[in-house]
């Protein structure tokens, strides 16, 4: 079983689609990528720069239609993809202000039908 199926099966919360720029603070460097998706728990995101499972960085990103949020955030898993955008990357977020947790439950929740198809 590959990772991302493995992971997929522990996960506690849904995700949605969320193809937007983020900011990752890694290691005092400012880097922006491109995230996969979201959830109430973490984010997917691509990145050029190598990642390790268990580092720490600061994840900045903005939900449709609300303020930019800056969250702590550690690796929990990677996947290797040859891609432009590099590796995926999931993160869990640390001590994510329950407005914030609110407002991705409230954006995963408003998935479109298009957007239950595709995810299977």
């Amino acid at each position: 079983m590959n990772m991302s199926r493995e992971y997929i099966k522990r996960r506690r919360v849904p995700r949605r689609e969320f193809k937007k720029k983020v900011g990752l603070l890694i290691g005092g460097n400012y880097h922006v990528n491109v995230a996969v998706q979201i959830g109430e728990g973490g984010l997917m995101t691509h990145s050029l720069d190598p990642l390790q499972k268990g580092q720490r960085l600061v994840v900045a990103f903005r939900l449709p239609g609300k303020q930019e949020t800056v969250v702590r955030a550690i690796v929990r898993y990677i996947i290797e993809d040859n891609g432009p955008f590099g590796n995926k990357y999931g993160v869990e977020f640390e001590n994510l202000e329950f407005r914030v947790r609110r407002e991705i439950r409230n954006y995963v929740a408003s998935k479109s039908e298009a957007e239950y198809k595709r995810s299977g």
